[in-house]
């Protein structure tokens, strides 16, 4: 595979975990808020599907981050770390990648199984 196909999907699966999770998580909480905001209860939100739907969507952006870091780190098994650019870098990229990516797609089904499990509207 070519440097820069490899580069490419370096950075595809270093930049899309993070921003992916962050905006499944704020759009969450909005519709958290709106479901439970009572002035807002006349349109109906279904949050369970919202929320299904969001977690669904964040796991399938963060599975394919995931296979092309994983594609990578195949593709350059034999490079070190500290080998010189891009190799080495494209190389280190993919394992931080294939550990970050692992995380991102634990805290997404979590935080999404659990709103979905659990009551949303909680009033002391």
């Amino acid at each position: 595979m070519s440097v820069r196909r490899l580069s490419l999907l370096q950075w595809v699966g270093f930049l899309v975990g993070g921003p992916v999770w962050f905006a499944e998580f704020l759009a969450g909480i909005g519709s958290s808020q709106a479901v439970c905001n009572p002035a807002s209860g006349r349109w109906g939100i279904p949050h369970d599907a919202v929320q299904l739907g969001l977690m669904v969507f964040a796991a399938v952006c963060v599975l394919v981050a995931l296979a092309a870091s994983a594609i990578v780190f195949r593709e350059t098994y034999e490079v070190e770390e500290q080998d010189p650019p891009p190799y080495g870098r494209i190389h280190f990229f993919a394992a931080a990648s294939l550990g970050g990516n692992v995380v991102f797609l634990m805290i997404i089904l979590l935080t999404g199984i659990g709103t979905i499990v659990d009551r949303t509207c909680h009033q002391a």
